[in-house]
């Protein structure tokens, strides 16, 4: 019981890890993204708008 427990909670937290470095770059693909357009289109303070963005 305690091997079977140990491999689904290595499974378990390894797809943990997998969901949030995959969240973490879809948030960083937006803030840049949405911090270019924003800066083409000359809005200001674009850098902190995109940290919030990546943030939220």
């Amino acid at each position: 019981a305690r091997a079977a427990s140990f491999g689904a909670g290595h499974k378990g937290w390894a797809s943990m890890v997998s969901y949030a470095r995959i969240q973490m770059f879809v948030a960083f693909v937006d803030a840049v993204g949405i911090g270019a357009g924003a800066a083409i289109i000359g809005v200001p303070l674009a850098l902190p708008l995109s940290v919030l963005v990546f943030i939220g």
